[in-house]
């Protein structure tokens, strides 16, 4: 059985939530490792547009959105 390579959208809402969950729990995890580990600045955001909800992730209080335009 071969094994798909590119993600599928989860039709099943509570496997869905769940995997949605698990996913930015590790995704926050590996952002604030990076920032320790390699002495980085990480500035992350995840946005979900059902909710409206933002979920923000700075590594440094003074480094917020602002801070990225400028470097951009």
């Amino acid at each position: 059985m071969q094994k798909d390579t590119f993600p599928k959208f989860i039709q099943n809402y509570k496997q869905r939530v769940t995997t949605l969950s698990k996913r930015k729990r590790s995704l926050l995890k590996k952002a604030i490792e990076l920032s320790v580990m390699c002495d980085l600045e990480v500035f992350m955001i995840i946005f979900d547009k059902k909710k409206q909800k933002l979920f923000e992730l700075n590594s440094n209080p003074m480094f917020d959105s602002k801070v990225v335009n400028e470097m951009l």
